[in-house]
């Protein structure tokens, strides 16, 4: 009745395997795109963290410097009187 019926259905199928495919490909694609950002985010945070530890022993540093000046002026305020 369809003479062509067979080579439609064949088409039709060739179709719906590239689109799977495709599918396939572009859910891939995502994948890999959210992995990277994934992994970006994660150095930044890393780096941004590591970058606030520093500061903090930075100032800390700083503070205990001043402290141990200003302790070593005191002695010897006293011990020049």
């Amino acid at each position: 009745m369809f003479p062509f019926k067979e080579q439609l259905l064949k088409q039709m199928e060739d179709r719906k395997v590239r689109a799977e495919e495709n599918k396939a490909r572009q859910k891939a694609l995502r994948h890999r795109e959210q992995a990277k950002k994934r992994s970006l985010q994660g150095l930044t945070n890393d780096a941004q963290k590591r970058t606030k530890e520093f500061e903090k022993k930075v100032a800390i540093s700083i503070i205990n410097r001043i402290t141990a000046s200003l302790l070593c002026n005191d002695c010897r305020l006293k011990y020049n009187s």
